[in-house]
């Protein structure tokens, strides 16, 4: 029984070794890469706008939201690479003040959202 505990220690010492979690920026468990979008959403004045939804999807599924802060920032994190679709409307089931494809294949600091 003991030798049968020791074994599997060493299987799980060996498992997680070869399954290290990788901290780096931009790296998550098994190595999957995962970005950001950030941005500012402005208006026509380049004033920022708070409290616009923003959306993002993968096809017709909601992948992310966030809601802009009073500077009119957001932010949308663990994104694992793809094309999206990104919406920014003032109301949750509003009217669409922006609607664009983004592809994400690193991060993107300053993709800021001018509205109308």
């Amino acid at each position: 029984m003991i030798k049968k505990l020791g074994l599997y220690r060493n299987l799980f010492i060996i498992f997680f070794a070869f399954s290290t979690v990788t901290l780096a920026k931009g790296k998550s468990t098994f190595n999957q890469s995962y970005y950001y979008i950030t941005g500012t959403v402005t208006n026509n004045l380049n004033r920022p706008v708070p409290k616009v939804w923003v959306i993002l999807f993968q096809g017709a599924i909601e992948k992310k939201r966030t809601l802009t802060g009073n500077d009119g920032k957001y932010y949308l994190g663990r994104l694992p690479a793809g094309t999206y679709k990104i919406i920014a409307q003032k109301q949750l089931n509003g009217i669409k003040l922006y609607n664009k494809q983004v592809s994400v294949t690193k991060n993107l600091p300053n993709y800021n959202i001018k509205i109308s």
